[in-house]
């Protein structure tokens, strides 16, 4: 039934209309949809005002997760009925109402009857007066003459008097609730014929029509002929019973939430405790404890100085603090305090409600180092770039310079010193391409295990004899696609890690093993993770790190080790290379308790196209016209000098226009195009193509010092495009574009 329906269906509208009782339909969307004039009445709204807005508003606080729970079995199909719940009237009091609801089969709308029971609960106030002041009633039955006789307690407890009621054994037990008559009869005819005495505990209906629990007490006075008079007391225990009704559905609910629910008295000795809440405190036990032995002493004075008052104010308070763990680390809680207060305003008892914000600190942790890396990723990528463009020009012109003197003149000494510098500056910018995922790559189908093997040979010559290497393959391993030189520089890396990590020795093992992933992997769960993986672990028994370590350990220059003996790039080139080839990495370390480091690549199903190594060649002397786009001026002079030296005709252009100026007017034919990847206004990979439409089947290679998507696949070389990674030997490029001429 659609809300036009209802405002239509003039049978329920009628219904709602004349009923004495509050009726309302409601949809799943958390808004009343129709509500009953007596609800109008009761609460001060407008329907306008109660349909409006969500009814969740209305509730009070203190009932809004139990209403929510009454929501979600309704929700599962199941009835609700007897739900007391508290609603905002519109002079901002409270009415209490009990409900009954339920949603038909087939339907959506939640269909609910309430009555008010504000003066019955204010009653129950002055019962539980009447309670404290111990009211009993009493009781006399003559066995001989059947005469039964109540004190005027007893009357009122059964909500009846003398002038309206004449008791008799069989109206007597008439009073008692259907379940309870065959209990009461039993003990009364035990009691009259063989005097058994009786203490019971009954549910009974008064006068009023009112369910009460009872304590109805029962002696009796013998005679030798036997049983002549039974008398007894007759007390209300409703309150006692509700409350222990209570006590169990509190009980209940605590047992089953993974929340801290504490209760503690006004000198802030504990009351109780959920096992929960002992588990997530390390305890076994909340006897003889206090407030401040479940925090640390900073979050024991903002609880006094803030949450408490607060609390005591307001009625609660809410925000982040500290529960202490037994073993003294602390652990960040989410705290909801609550006082109650007596009748003179003062402390009765506070409770707390408090959840472990570990896992979601965690996560928040985590979400900002990846953002971090994302950005310092995108800055080292760009600084490789420029610097790989510095040191192509010093390398080149450096060699440039070498074969144009002998090789005992002093000064080619200096230019090989120039050569090798700027070679270690090379290796510099490729560990940050590494890192930010923008290093060249040609992968191809491995096996992990055989390539494993070959890479053990190599760290038996890098790691100290004190060290224990131990590389446990696993069985059947999948395989995967990637670099095999990547993985060695993974591998290598974080073995030399782990070496610097065990200066007296220890072990360093080396595991793989296949992995399916269905939500999430170990330190990885801020990102859900589906798939078939193969987990590659590098675990060490050396210092490990702590928390402040960790969240810095991805970050390039990053390093906890002596200056001069470490870049800071080694793990933050890991996790490049990892995520370039589509895998995760994730850190394990305590101080003192070692590293370990988890990497998982995804399982390769399918053969992929195998890109065979190339080893340089001595260039000889060339022929031919080559077109060269470089948009830095410094590279360009060197590049254009160095293929003139090795005998091409050189075209050299700075900009993409003067290129295609160049392709359109050059007379002669044009042989090859050497363009840079990154050029102004338009990149290599489309000036490429410009070019081949001025000069069909004119041969390309590109260069640069930072690949990018103009030329491949997340930095993964197409098996057709010749590539070459600055900075380069000029002997390097010309060598390479003699093989490409000579395809």
């Amino acid at each position: 039934m659609s809300p036009h329906e209802l405002s239509t269906d003039s049978n329920i509208a009628r219904f709602f209309d004349l009923s004495l009782d509050l009726l309302c339909i409601a949809g799943t969307d958390g808004y009343l949809k129709r509500v009953s004039p007596s609800f109008v009445s009761l609460l001060g709204h407008t329907e306008q005002e109660l349909t409006s807005r969500p009814w969740i508003e209305f509730v009070h606080p203190d009932d809004i997760q139990a209403t929510l729970r009454f929501g979600r079995r309704l929700s599962a199909g199941r009835d609700a009925k007897h739900v007391v719940t508290r609603l905002r009237h519109a002079d901002g009091s409270y009415r209490t109402l009990e409900w009954n609801a339920s949603i038909p089969e087939g339907e959506t709308l939640i269909y609910a009857v309430a009555r008010d029971i504000t003066e019955a609960e204010r009653q129950a106030e002055l019962m539980e007066q009447t309670h404290r002041t111990a009211g009993v009633g009493g009781w006399d039955l003559d066995l001989q003459s059947g005469e039964l006789r109540w004190t005027s307690e007893t009357y009122r407890l059964h909500e009846t008097s003398p002038d309206a009621y004449t008791p008799t054994v069989a109206t007597a037990i008439d009073f008692y609730a259907p379940e309870s008559v065959p209990i009461i009869t039993s003990a009364v005819e035990r009691a009259t014929a063989f005097g058994e005495p009786y203490d019971l505990e009954l549910e009974l209906v008064t006068a009023k029509g009112r369910r009460i629990w009872v304590r109805a007490v029962g002696e009796v006075e013998m005679a030798p002929s036997g049983p002549v008079r039974l008398f007894g007391a007759f007390q209300d225990i409703s309150e006692r019973k509700a409350r222990e009704l209570m006590q169990r559905r509190f009980e209940t609910m605590s047992k089953g939430t993974p929340d801290f629910i504490g209760i503690a008295n006004p000198d802030m000795t504990v009351q109780y405790v959920n096992r929960s809440g002992l588990a997530m405190a390390g305890r076994e036990s909340y006897e003889d404890t206090r407030v401040s032995d479940f925090h640390p002493a900073w979050a024991l004075e903002k609880f006094r100085a803030e949450a408490l008052p607060a609390a005591m104010r307001d009625g609660f308070w809410k925000g982040e603090i500290a529960l202490q763990h037994a073993d003294g680390h602390e652990i960040p809680v989410y705290m909801i305090c609550m006082a109650f207060k007596d009748a003179q305003g003062e402390l009765e008892f506070a409770s707390c409600i408090m959840r472990d914000l570990s896992e979601q600190k965690a996560l928040e942790r985590q979400l900002l180092q990846s953002q971090k890396l994302e950005a310092v990723g995108q800055l080292a990528g760009g600084i490789a770039h420029d610097f790989n463009n510095l040191l192509t020009a010093i390398v080149g012109n450096a060699e440039c310079a070498a074969h144009e003197i002998t090789a005992h003149h002093p000064t080619h000494v200096r230019l090989e010193q120039i050569m090798r510098a700027a070679q270690r500056g090379a290796s510099l910018t490729s560990q940050l391409l590494g890192f930010a995922r923008a290093q060249l790559a040609q992968p191809r189908v491995i096996d992990l295990e055989a390539t494993l093997a070959d890479t053990r040979k190599l760290l038996t010559h890098v790691i100290d004899e004190s060290i224990e290497l131990v590389v446990e393959p696993g069985a059947d391993l999948w395989l995967v696609r990637m670099d095999p030189a990547q993985l060695e520089q993974v591998v290598l890396n974080l073995a030399l890690n782990a070496r610097d990590a065990m200066p007296r020795g220890g072990t360093l093992r080396i595991s793989t093993r296949n992995v399916v992933a269905s939500g999430g992997l170990p330190g990885l769960e801020l990102t859900p993770v589906h798939g078939e993986f193969v987990e590659l672990r590098v675990e060490d028994s050396g210092a490990g790190m702590d928390m402040a370590v960790m969240d810095q350990a991805f970050e390039p220059f990053f390093t906890t080790k002596e200056v001069g003996k470490g870049s800071g790039l080694g793990l933050a080139m890991c996790h490049g290379i990892v995520r370039q080839n589509d895998g995760h990495i994730a850190l394990d370390s305590r101080p003192g308790e070692g590293t370990t480091v988890r990497i998982w690549l995804p399982r390769c199903t399918g053969a992929a196209p195998r890109v065979e190594a190339t080893v340089a060649e001595p260039a000889s002397a060339g022929s031919g016209t080559i077109l060269v786009v470089e948009d830095e001026a410094a590279v360009l002079r060197m590049v254009v000098m160095a293929l003139e030296g090795h005998g091409y005709e050189v075209l050299g252009a700075a900009t993409p226009d003067e290129a295609l100026t160049i392709a359109r007017s050059h007379e002669g034919k044009i042989d090859l195009l050497l363009t840079d990847v990154v050029l102004p206004d338009m990149d290599g990979r489309q000036l490429a193509e410009a070019v081949a439409v001025e000069r069909p089947g004119i041969k390309m290679v590109y260069v640069s010092g930072y690949s990018q998507d103009h030329i491949s696949d997340r930095g993964v070389l197409a098996e057709d495009v010749h590539f070459i990674q600055k900075p380069y030997r000029p002997s390097e490029l010309a060598a390479s574009i003699a093989r490409v001429l000579a395809d």
